[in-house]
């Protein structure tokens, strides 16, 4: 993958490819938890041109987006981690991807796995752990110097993970791009037609669990390796914006319970 890439790349890449896409978007029914087919668009649009040899995939639940990764990328071998062998998703997820012939599936906390199972090349997909840890795990992984780039989900604008990219990172790329989410939107539209069927209020355009937001869906983060960035350092920054995050929520709900009564 190019380190240089730029949003003007993926649009030109994506504007040659959507039509494949749109052909496979349309076999894959949606599965509740996935990422959305934009979304998973901007990730196949940034690897167009340069297909790992394995992506690494952190949070299965459902296998929606294994599924479509599994099938973007028939030459790569998809291997997913989840974490809770136990959750009532793995049978859903393991009987929808029983007939793909490049998955792995893996069992565990990313933040252990991941760093041991790391292989020159591999591209990771994080989407749990959540917020700052996940993206202290990137920081992790790129500063190794083996991954070419790390996708991190749920960064829309607004949210304390994104404003933590937006200020240490300049050269990351985001999947709510107005221009990429004006061109590729429709890729959803049975996803809104269900939702506005179903009453189902995790998500709908511009909207998470209910609460209105300014991004057109959760959002991807693509975080390309960065030659020289001090990821030791933004990693410990992370880790401490962390624990200020926290405490400030816990001083917050402390007030409002008090003036409650």
């Amino acid at each position: 993958m190019d380190v240089n890439l730029t949003i003007e790349d993926v649009r030109e890449r994506a504007a040659e490819r959507i039509e494949d896409f749109q052909k496979l978007a349309d076999e894959i029914p949606y599965e509740s938890k996935g990422i959305l087919f934009q979304e998973a668009f901007f990730v196949y649009s940034c690897l167009a041109d340069a297909t790992p040899r394995r992506l690494v995939e952190s949070g299965r639940a459902r296998g929606q987006s294994t599924l479509v990764f599994c099938r973007s990328f028939p030459e790569t071998t998809v291997a997913s981690i989840e974490f809770d062998r136990n959750s009532p998703d793995v049978p859903v997820a393991e009987e929808r991807l029983s007939d793909e012939k490049n998955i792995e599936l893996h069992y565990g906390d990313a933040r252990e796995v991941i760093p041991a199972m790391l292989q020159e090349g591999d591209v990771v997909v994080i989407d749990g752990p959540k917020e700052h840890r996940a993206l202290a795990l990137a920081y992790r992984i790129l500063g190794t110097g083996r991954c070419p780039a790390v996708f991190i989900h749920d960064c829309y604008k607004g949210s304390p993970i994104r404003k933590l990219i937006d200020a240490a990172y300049p050269s990351a790329l985001f999947s709510d791009d107005p221009a990429f989410v004006a061109a590729y939107k429709e890729l959803d539209e049975k996803r809104i037609v269900s939702i506005t069927e179903t009453g189902d209020n995790e998500w709908r355009p511009y909207n998470f669990t209910g609460h209105s937001q300014i991004s057109w869906g959760p959002t991807f983060a693509c975080l390309p390796y960065s030659p020289g960035f001090a990821y030791g350092v933004a990693k410990i920054r992370v880790e401490l914006a962390a624990v200020s995050y926290r405490l400030r929520r816990s001083i917050a709900k402390r007030r409002k319970k008090k003036s409650n009564g």
